[in-house]
């Protein structure tokens, strides 16, 4: 051995717990879409997204999204606002495309 570990690969699943699939169903906070590694029964959906993360899960970690539909999404586990708490962010789309993609999504995966 080297001395180096091999790097760890680590698929989860989120989830966005929604009460319908329209645009106006996702809110995107300052630290960009809150989702849970468990589902939420509070919701009439859960919406699933799955991620992949390289080694530990510590605050701040990022997660890459690897759902097709959502292509150029990451995730940062922000475990400060609340247990298993992940916020979605895509860096290179403005609030309403957001939503927009979301919701898109959502119809998709929810049918």
């Amino acid at each position: 051995m080297d001395g180096e570990s091999a790097e760890t690969k680590i698929t989860l699943t989120l989830y966005r717990g929604l009460n319908g699939t329209n645009p106006g169903a996702f809110r995107v906070d300052e630290d960009g879409i809150s989702v849970f590694e468990n589902s939420l029964p509070d919701y009439k959906y859960n919406l699933p997204i799955r991620v992949l993360y390289r080694n530990e899960k510590v605050s701040g970690a990022i997660a890459e999204i690897i759902e097709p539909l959502l292509e150029g999404g990451i995730a940062e586990y922000t475990p400060q606002f609340g247990d298993n708490h992940w916020s979605l962010r895509f860096p290179n789309l403005e609030v309403p495309e957001i939503k927009s993609l979301l919701s898109k999504y959502a119809k998709a995966v929810l049918k």
